[in-house]
């Protein structure tokens, strides 16, 4: 379970990114910092950054959720 605290482009791969805040900590993640750039703000290893197509929301796959690439500016 997390909560979607950012949608766009990134500086670190190609297409866009979904930046989650999970409802728990795990190792290895971080605080919405990723490669010198902030993209969200959460708590000490709850955030993750994820392709929109690896999430789904009530059983709706979370590609068909955003805007067309092409809106999103970067």
């Amino acid at each position: 379970m997390a909560v979607v605290k950012y949608v766009g482009r990134v500086s670190f791969a190609g297409g866009i990114w979904l930046g989650l805040e999970l409802k728990q900590p795990r190792s290895g993640r971080h605080d919405g910092f990723v490669e010198g750039r902030r993209y969200f703000t959460c708590g000490i290893n709850r955030g993750i950054m994820v392709r929109p197509k690896m999430v789904s929301v009530h059983g709706i796959n979370g590609s068909t959720l955003i805007k067309p690439e092409s809106e999103y500016p970067f």
